[in-house]
């Protein structure tokens, strides 16, 4: 191996299961580096407008509120149900 080549020293392989996607090959000479490389592929996808209904969650001066939509399954009705948590997770 030539001298002045560089090796990275890890390298991380994501590949999926059901062979629809090509396989995430990331390497870096850090760990930390390949989870921020990780972490912004990810958010990059689930970044955007959710579906419809799905519901949403809102900041308020003493945490958040959470709001969505259910069904009712006796009546089929909509009924926009909300909940109340001091941190977002």
């Amino acid at each position: 191996m030539d001298e002045t080549e560089h090796m990275p020293r890890y390298t991380l392989t994501l590949v999926d299961s059901t062979g629809a996607m090509e396989p995430l090959i990331l390497m870096d000479d850090d760990l930390k580096s390949i989870a921020a490389k990780l972490e912004g592929r990810v958010s990059a996808k689930t970044r955007g407008r959710r579906p419809r209904g799905t519901g949403g969650i809102s900041a308020t001066p003493k945490g958040y509120r959470a709001y969505s939509t259910v069904t009712d399954p006796l009546t089929g009705k909509d009924h926009r149900v909300s909940g109340f948590g001091r941190t977002r997770s």
